[in-house]
């Protein structure tokens, strides 16, 4: 009975180690779009015609939140990625929203229920017509000196304003490790947690049936799926703006798990049309499919950069008569790659 005791002791001693192991596990792989953290990446913010982008934003301790955020756009496709910033305070468990083409002013008469209401974190610019950028944000102290307490976690929600249609997609969250900071931000492992090293992307080839649409009783109604594929990179100079040049690898397989390879030029931030034939947008051509065609309606292509970078894919479902509804989603990440964010 003696020894049924022990082997039963033995046995909850290694339980608890295992749990052990796997929580400090998970403690040190914070990084991701489920949880908060120091650093928020929005690969996709767009103000382009009819659509809009409402960006969310929450500070999810019990105590005050300074934030520096950062607009970053490449129109021109030059690599310089000119950025506009603004900074936020944020209460204790507060959080706030603002459509990126109107801003937010700080008013505190704003009515309740309109877009402004709720306490003002500080005096956010609108981006202008056009805009298709990222959103960068980054915890500091009262003084802009870089501060990790974790506490960050935000959602965009993009949307037409003529259809009402609307795709949403988390930020991704860069946790600190330590409370021994410098700037430049170290994405290395030791001050925050490092940037995925890989993107796995699920997609569609460009014209593809949506078989939902097609199975509505109609085989000819035409349908049509278009993705689109925005990349961000992990190494960033906010000070100087950013001039980084970059080559992301692919490989794509089909339902058949028939491969092939190639790459495209990546600059700081890089939005490209995932087209069955090459497709240019500005100064970025998409190559995903040339080398082969994909005879399948599902893909799947995994990116590698060497300094690590976070996206987002939006896929575009349209009918015969012309009506759209979008999806947009985080890519899945592994891998891990030290990079640099430099705060001005």
């Amino acid at each position: 009975m003696r020894a049924l005791y022990r082997s039963w002791l033995l046995g909850i001693g290694m339980l608890c180690v295992f749990a052990g192991a796997a929580g400090s596990q998970a403690q040190q792989t914070r990084s991701g779009t489920d949880r908060p953290g120091s650093i928020l990446m929005f690969p996709k913010v767009v103000r382009t015609g009819q659509r809009d982008t409402i960006v969310q934003i929450t500070n999810t301790g019990n105590s005050i939140n300074w934030v520096h955020c950062f607009y970053l756009s490449a129109p021109d496709g030059s690599g310089y990625c000119g950025a506009v910033d603004f900074e936020l305070v944020l209460t204790r468990q507060q959080p706030t929203q603002w459509r990126v083409s109107q801003g937010r002013r700080v008013d505190p008469t704003d009515s309740f229920g309109s877009a402004g209401a709720g306490f003002d974190p500080g005096l956010i610019p609108p981006v202008p017509p056009g805009f298709q950028g990222a959103l960068v944000c980054v915890e500091v102290d009262a003084n802009g000196d870089p501060r990790g307490q974790n506490r960050l976690k935000g959602e965009v929600t993009i949307m037409d304003d003529n259809t009402g249609d609307v795709s949403k997609y988390n930020a991704f969250a860069v946790a600190a490790v330590s409370q021994s900071l410098s700037n430049p931000l170290a994405l290395d492992g030791s001050e925050y947690e490092t940037c995925p090293g890989s993107l796995t992307l699920n997609f569609s080839p460009r014209g593809s049936l949506d078989p939902v649409i097609e199975d509505l009783g109609n085989a000819n109604l035409n349908s049509f799926i278009a993705t689109n594929l925005t990349l961000l990179s992990c190494n960033l100079d906010l000070a100087a703006g950013v001039r980084s040049n970059g080559t992301v690898s692919y490989i794509v397989y089909d339902e058949f798990e028939s491969p092939f390879s190639g790459s495209f030029p990546h600059q700081c931030w890089t939005t490209i049309d995932l087209g069955n034939t090459p497709q240019t947008t500005g100064q970025f051509r998409s190559t995903l499919l040339t080398g082969g065609a994909i005879a399948t309606i599902f893909a799947q292509a995994q990116l590698t950069l060497p300094t690590g970078l976070v996206g987002v894919a939006e896929s575009f479902h349209i009918d015969q008569a012309g009506v759209t509804g979008s999806a947009a989603s985080n890519l899945h990440t592994g891998g891990a790659r030290s990079a640099a964010i430099r705060l001005p």
